[in-house]
């Protein structure tokens, strides 16, 4: 019975948990909803740094990180809504060249990232940034180019959709030739690891050779210098920004946020766009009405979770 009782706790307090938590979200948007017409007009010459990963339209229940997916036709959406909004999309290969003639970007500077390599960038995405002329910088986690394993971290079942036939192309990582044709139509390329592996959990030694070994795969691959990094999990601390300093990178991205010339290069904040982003709430995304939320007050939720979920896992 105590036993019963306990696990029923747990329960009541998870269902807890997610009614407060989209309670939050709700609040969040109303007050960005408030707040967008005085930050669109304040917030121009920030530059924004989106955050993607998968770009495909299969059953969000066969994926388990469906939050991380957005659908073509909504990716389509959006792109065009930079297309004909007069923002300026660059590489970050661009934006370091920016930082590197001390010249401010133009106002509504944006640059469209994908982390990790899935074949679906090449085939949903590149299609869409190309049709509205815009170009990508896409994060490869290079263990994986060329093969035919799905992404260890994705953990799908067998009987995931996703290993049929017709499905398992969007779910495989990049190839080298699809890597050379949108590097060809000026797409720039960034290194996510070796394994996709979070710096702040490893040595020194394997830091470097994933840092460097990813960093000479892609150079091996494109004929060029490699100089934009992107840390898995978004982790960073003090040693890892060094060892991305030490291995050659220029410019490195992470968690949440938006960024100016002025901002350190080996910690440029990202915006996240997910699987549930209306049009109008990408607007407000690209258009700074969620800067005081990833910058300021996320950082403290996500540390007030921690330290709830600990205090459960010591009772």
């Amino acid at each position: 019975m105590i036993s019963g009782g306990r696990h029923f706790c747990k329960c009541f307090e998870l269902i807890e948990m997610r009614i407060l938590r989209s309670l939050l979200h709700i609040c969040v948007d109303f007050i960005s909803i408030v707040i967008h017409p005085l930050y669109r007009l304040l917030s121009g010459n920030k530059v924004r740094i989106l955050c993607y990963h998968r770009v495909y339209d299969l059953p969000e229940a066969n994926d388990v990180m469906s939050f991380l997916n957005v659908p073509p036709k909504a990716f389509a959406w959006q792109m065009e809504f930079l297309s004909q909004n007069g923002f300026n999309v660059i590489t970050l290969d661009e934006f370091i060249e920016y930082k590197g003639k001390n010249m401010k970007p133009p106002p509504k500077t944006v640059i469209v990232t994908l982390d990790d390599g899935y074949r679906d960038n090449y085939l949903n995405a590149f299609p869409i940034l190309a049709k509205y002329n815009l170009k990508g910088t896409f994060f490869i986690v290079t263990d994986y180019i060329d093969s035919d394993k799905i992404f260890h971290w994705l953990k799908l079942e067998e009987k995931s959709l996703a290993h049929a036939q017709d499905n398992r192309q969007y779910w495989l990582p990049l190839r080298r030739e699809e890597i050379l044709a949108m590097n060809a139509q000026g797409a720039c390329f960034g290194s996510h690891t070796k394994s996709h592996c979070s710096l702040t959990q490893i040595d020194e030694s394997s830091a470097m050779e994933e840092l460097r070994g990813s960093k000479q795969c892609l150079e091996g691959i494109l004929k060029k210098p490699v100089a934009c990094f992107g840390y898995p999990y978004g982790d960073i601390n003090k040693s890892a920004k060094n060892w991305v300093q030490v291995a050659g990178y220029r410019a490195a991205v992470t968690k949440w946020g938006s960024n100016t010339l002025k901002s350190d290069f080996f910690e440029l904040r990202r915006v996240p766009i997910g699987s549930q982003d209306s049009l109008a709430k990408f607007r407000r995304k690209v258009e700074g009405a969620y800067d005081w939320w990833f910058r300021w007050v996320l950082p403290f939720v996500i540390l007030v979770e921690q330290i709830i979920s600990r205090g459960q896992r010591r009772e």
